[in-house]
């Protein structure tokens, strides 16, 4: 993925982070392989209709916005935004996970997230494996650890009737499991969002996803 800072339009008004997504080719679905989109950190004020009706009219079609973080926990205002972004016109709206293995249980975060969606919620939730997941510090534990609560909240995630996805890349996936080659079935089968790395041909290649 590429990532380029976006000035607020003149008439957002909110004063959230906003960043552009560009899809790059390593991102599993086709389907989205071009679509601009966009994403508000973990900001708890929901973001006003106006603001994605305004990124609407710049061929904004695609959401990627925080719901959960291991520490500060659900973000309430995703769901707020998931209607403001389908009623603006929006095609797509998925939305992250950011995990930390000393976090609560799997099946409670799953849990959460199905409590705090709208019904009509049928985008992808990515699972994303990063060292900085989570602003807790001592995130991650021992590479079995690891993998066993990824593998099992991917699990979860998708019992409680989610599309999901993973969130890495090769050289941060090696460093948190041990091994580029570490996954479970649970894993293997669920699609893969990858922040392409330039110059790194198998930055993409790991998981067997």
């Amino acid at each position: 993925l590429k990532r380029e800072k976006l000035q607020q339009p003149k008439k957002m008004t909110t004063s959230t982070f906003i960043f552009i997504i560009l899809i790059a080719s390593c991102f599993a679905s086709s389907a989205l392989a071009t679509q601009k989109g966009i994403g508000f950190g973990l900001f708890n004020d929901e973001v006003p209709l106006s603001d994605y009706q305004c990124f609407a009219k710049k061929n904004f079609t695609f959401e990627a916005d925080i719901i959960y973080a291991a520490g500060p926990g659900i973000k309430k205002a995703s769901a707020g935004n998931i209607n403001n972004a389908k009623e603006a016109g929006f095609t797509s709206t998925d939305l992250i996970v950011l995990v930390c293995s000393y976090d609560k249980s799997p099946l409670v975060v799953a849990g959460l997230i199905k409590a705090n969606l709208v019904n009509n919620f049928n985008g992808t939730i990515w699972v994303q494996v990063s060292p900085g997941g989570s602003p807790s510090k001592d995130c991650w534990g021992g590479s079995n650890q690891n993998l066993g609560y990824v593998s099992d909240l991917v699990k979860d995630l998708k019992a409680v009737g989610f599309d999901t996805g993973i969130r890495s890349v090769r050289g941060i996936w090696e460093i948190i499991m041990g091994s580029a080659n570490s996954t479970t079935d649970d894993i293997s089968g669920s699609k893969l969002w990858c922040d392409k790395i330039v110059g790194e041909k198998d930055s993409c290649q790991f998981a067997g996803l």
